[in-house]
């Protein structure tokens, strides 16, 4: 078998992996579709259709390691303190600013912070408050709402040159 032709059945199955626990079928019938398609359709041989297999497996795995990896860890509907990193401009509006607060450990996400428009939190500020998270009804990003004792621990952690371009559109 060419190296071109391995580097295809080699992508071509992780990708099959990855589809099959994307598309939530079960670890063994993916394994056993695999090894199908590569015996009957792609006339592997039984051995290297095993072997794909394989590789298979390893894009199933790496698609639900990624999820685990990346899922979001906020309790929601209980009072909690939140520490974290405001990662866009603020939007201010007349009656509320918008935040979005990247959190730091314990908890894990993205949390759409509302505050009263008299606050002087900007990009790159690390803040802390006490407050409930709720869902949000498009369920695209977690809020709180008004929480208690808003605290900017630091000021500027975030990229240099958004803080730059921020700074620039606001003489604007």
């Amino acid at each position: 078998m060419a190296l071109h032709d391995k580097a295809f059945y080699l992508a071509l199955f992780f990708i099959l992996g990855a589809g099959t626990a994307g598309f939530g079928i079960t670890l063994w019938l993916g394994l056993i579709i695999a090894a199908a398609a590569g015996y009957f359709i792609f006339l592997l041989g039984f051995k290297r259709a095993l072997m794909f297999s394989l590789v298979c497996f390893a894009g199933y795995f790496y698609y639900n390691l990624y999820g685990v990896l990346h899922t979001d860890r906020i309790i929601l509907g209980e009072e909690a303190t939140y520490t974290g990193l405001v990662v866009n401009e603020p939007e201010y509006g007349i009656k509320t600013t918008a935040l979005d607060l990247e959190l730091e450990e314990p908890y894990r996400g993205i949390l759409r912070v509302y505050l009263p428009p008299t606050n002087s939190i900007r990009y790159g500020d690390i803040i802390s408050f006490r407050g409930i998270a709720r869902g949000s009804y498009d369920e695209r990003m977690d809020t709180v709402a008004f929480p208690d004792d808003v605290v900017i621990l630091e000021r500027g952690s975030g990229s240099r040159i958004k803080e730059f371009l921020f700074g620039v559109k606001e003489e604007l």
